[in-house]
């Protein structure tokens, strides 16, 4: 009896060996892989731009001249257009020769657009700041508060409360060349650079007044302008 259940827990054992093996090499499921994509990268693009033109100094000027232009010339160096540009203009030196300064031209070439003369119609800057006359300062330009509103003129949250170097208060710390206001226009202000011709310029020519009198001899004023490229000028305007 014994023996008789040792022999049959060993066949057991041995078919059960042998349907495993059999299993083992002929019933296993299919599969494939793993195969794995590529990473999906996503680099933030840049928003850079440069000025491509140097300082110049007009030295030993008399009352009537006239000199220029100046070309300030603004490159896109990054890889995001720019829709807005925005420029504030600072003084440095001598208001009193600032306004006797006059600016004769002030033209913008837009990429896209052409060129646009910023003091005839319909842009008529030289109306619409300080005193609302021409000729049009390089005092009034650095001031830029519209006409109408006296002076002072300081309304807390609306952006009015801004003062520049000279006391005077502005509307804004800046004022839109492109994108929006009394320059909008229905491009980008800079897009990525491609050739020069998608190069921003800002032209001015000057005239040393005739009316500028004995007190100026020697005078010395020279203005610098913070440029400010925006992807959107509606959440991002000062």
């Amino acid at each position: 009896m014994k023996k008789g259940n040792v022999t049959i827990l060993a066949s057991i054992l041995a078919i059960a060996l042998v349907a495993a093996g059999v299993g083992a090499g002929t019933m296993a499921w299919f599969s494939a892989g793993p195969e794995t994509t590529g990473p999906y990268v996503m680099n933030a693009g840049t928003m850079t731009m440069a000025i491509q033109t140097t300082p110049v100094t007009f030295s030993n000027l008399a009352p009537g001249d006239v000199f220029g232009p100046v070309d300030i010339v603004i490159r896109n160096t990054g890889s995001i257009d720019i829709w807005s540009l925005a420029g504030s203009m600072t003084l440095s030196g001598s208001g009193a020769l600032a306004d006797k300064i006059e600016i004769t031209q002030w033209d913008e070439y837009l990429p896209g657009y052409g060129w646009q003369d910023n003091l005839a119609d319909p842009q008529h800057f030289a109306l619409l700041v300080q005193d609302g006359n021409r000729p049009l300062t390089l005092l009034e330009a650095a001031q830029s508060y519209s006409t109408g509103r006296g002076e002072p003129y300081a309304v807390s949250g609306a952006g009015h409360d801004k003062v520049d170097q000279w006391g005077k208060y502005k509307m804004y710390y800046s004022d839109f060349v492109t994108g929006a206001g009394y320059d909008q226009h229905s491009g980008y202000a800079i897009k990525t650079y491609s050739s020069t011709s998608q190069d921003y310029i800002m032209r001015f020519t000057f005239k040393f007044s005739e009316t500028a009198g004995n007190g100026l001899q020697g005078a010395s004023v020279s203005f610098t302008i913070s440029f400010l490229g925006m992807q959107d000028y509606v959440s991002q305007r000062p």
